[in-house]
């Protein structure tokens, strides 16, 4: 894995703790973590947006479960 490759899926936090390389001619490093950081977040809201889903569809199935037994 070299150092620009990222996991398939990133965490927020492997998101916000990303470091690039300083040139001299480049973009500005604090653009750069503050756009991370967004993107971050976003992140964090549809990890968490999923895992409700998934809960929510689990309660789902438990409860039809449970109507349907004799």
């Amino acid at each position: 894995m070299s150092d620009l490759d990222l996991p398939l899926l990133p965490s927020a936090d492997q998101i916000r703790r990303r470091e690039f390389a300083t040139i001299r001619r480049g973009y500005d490093p604090d653009q750069v973590r503050d756009y991370l950081h967004q993107v971050a977040a976003q992140v964090e809201t549809l990890e968490r947006e999923a895992r409700d889903a998934k809960l929510g569809r689990a309660k789902i199935d438990e409860t039809t479960a449970a109507m349907a037994a004799p």
